[in-house]
């Protein structure tokens, strides 16, 4: 991920409660469940699990996947 500056988006750069910032939430929080399923414990800054996770997809690293009682692998 690009390094940013901290706080590079602030209440003077956007809105924190237009619709803008909302989305931006909503798909930080769809990358959060995607970094999930290959660093179940991942916590922390977002950008520390970003570039670790896309490596882990270009190698072709499999994973399996719990949804409620059912376990899903992924076939080779």
């Amino acid at each position: 991920m690009k390094e940013r500056p901290r706080g590079f988006i602030g209440e003077d750069k956007i809105d924190h409660d237009g619709e803008i910032f909302d989305y931006i939430k909503e798909l930080h929080n769809y990358l959060w469940e995607f970094i999930y399923i290959f660093h179940p414990g991942a916590g922390g800054s977002l950008s520390d699990w970003v570039n670790d996770t896309l490596d882990d997809i270009k190698s072709g690293r499999k994973v399996a996947i719990k949804q409620g009682s059912k376990l899903y692998r992924v076939k080779e």
